[in-house]
């Protein structure tokens, strides 16, 4: 086993979940990451500029997630990061559902419903159905932009339609 392989073996995982921290997506984090390892790969000669092979990885990971945030114009991400994870998890709604559980569901249900069709079909296609942009753009028939506006869009409304009761978990 050479050196690459060693500390890909070792690394992968944990560049992974701080990926993870970052995209919420298994396929952008591991899409993030492995863009970083494919950086060392091609630029051996600055590795040995480096010395720390583990920051520098970190640092091109964080970048690599930064630049990808930057390119769906997110830019309050903490509250959007957020927002866009709890829409699509069942940790608000695995229990009995009390009045304030409820009320959320109801709303998001609601928020949901309002959303323009093929918006929401991307959103569901990207978020439930973990597909990629491309096989989106291919299943709707779009291009990978088209299908980055509406998932944008919908997101955004999203936000917009549940902006009261983010504020009580923010």
């Amino acid at each position: 086993m050479d050196h690459f392989e060693m500390v890909y073996n070792y690394y992968m995982p944990v560049l992974y979940r701080f990926a993870m921290q970052y995209a919420y997506d298994s396929e952008t984090a591991k899409d993030l990451v492995h863009d970083a390892f494919a950086w060392v790969w091609n630029n051996p000669d600055k590795i040995r500029d480096e010395g720390n092979v583990a920051a520098l990885l970190y640092r091109l990971v964080r970048s690599n997630c930064l630049n990808y945030l930057r390119s769906l114009d997110i830019r309050d991400c903490n509250d959007r990061k957020y927002a866009d994870a709890a829409v699509f998890t069942d940790f608000l709604f695995d229990d009995e559902p009390d009045d304030h559980r409820y009320a959320i569901e109801l709303r998001l249900r609601h928020a949901l419903d309002a959303l323009p069709e093929r918006g929401r079909a991307a959103l569901e296609m990207h978020f439930v159905g973990n597909m990629r942009i491309k096989a989106i753009a291919e299943v709707m028939h779009v291009s990978e932009a088209t299908v980055k506006t509406h998932i944008k869009r919908a997101l955004k409304a999203l936000r917009e339609g549940m902006k009261c009761f983010f504020s009580v978990f923010l």
